[in-house]
């Protein structure tokens, strides 16, 4: 589950780290984006949060043409990778 206090300060702030985390739709306009998104900042009521792109293209949404979440950038497969080792590392190491 999204902790929507957490995302929504994520995109307040631009923060780049969250990218690939979750991605937020903005429902007056149709589209999703990254939290690190160089578009102007949405009103709250107007944003939903999604852990995935398909969530939000389900949700009848379309990406952004700024930001592009729905290109992967070596930083995102940097971080699914990093992600899928310590994911390993945790279920296979004995404590």
């Amino acid at each position: 589950m999204l902790d929507e206090k957490v995302c929504w300060e994520a995109v307040i702030s631009k923060d780049a780290g969250s990218d690939g985390r979750f991605y937020y739709g903005v429902q007056s306009t149709g589209i999703y984006c990254r939290p690190s998104c160089p578009s102007r900042r949405p009103l709250r009521r107007n944003v939903r949060f999604y852990k995935s792109r398909s969530e939000a293209e389900q949700d009848g949404l379309r990406p952004c043409m700024r930001c592009r979440p729905d290109a992967i950038t070596l930083a995102d497969s940097n971080k699914l990778r990093v992600r899928r080792i310590s994911e390993y590392i945790r279920e296979n190491c004995e404590n």
